[in-house]
């Protein structure tokens, strides 16, 4: 079972909407099936019961819970292309970790990279800052060109 905290965070960043948005009363698509599938998400990889999702997805009701697997289930048996889309977010959710943002770790990199180091430290540095890059580049929150110009800020090189 994944934890809860981590399957919000990732849906969260998977569709680039805030938990506010999720928690929210909001209706329109671009909220509401975000919101289904982060029910969908916690009832199948945290294992909670509907209650304890509807606590998480804004104190709703089992029933509002039901429905929204219910819209998701159905969807996915109708629509081949939304089924790709759920597979693609369940394995999101599988590889997400509780990591800090792109930002923080360009940060760190940077700071690897411009200390002052021996020889072997320098060459762990290196080592570092290309995993940093690495990280970045298989990103799947980042667009490949967002990806490519913070692999190469991280290497300390201007972007193209």
């Amino acid at each position: 079972m994944i934890p809860a905290h981590l399957i919000i965070q990732a849906v969260c960043e998977f569709h680039g909407v805030q938990l506010a948005d999720l928690t929210g009363a909001g209706r329109a698509p671009q909220i509401c099936w975000p919101r289904h599938e982060l029910v969908y998400m916690l009832r199948g990889n945290a294992g909670l019961s509907l209650s304890e999702v509807g606590r998480l997805v804004g104190d709703r009701d089992a029933k509002t819970v039901q429905n929204s697997l219910n819209q998701v289930t159905r969807r996915i048996g109708e629509d081949l292309d939304y089924r790709a889309h759920v597979q693609r977010l369940n394995q999101f959710v599988l590889a997400f970790e509780d990591r800090p943002s792109a930002a923080a770790a360009i940060d760190r990199a940077r700071r690897v990279i411009s200390a002052p180091a021996a020889p072997l430290e320098h060459a762990q540095g290196c080592a570092i800052a290309l995993l940093a890059a690495a990280s970045i580049l298989s990103s799947p929150a980042l667009t490949d060109g967002e990806a490519r110009r913070a692999a190469l800020q991280a290497l300390g090189h201007s972007a193209i």
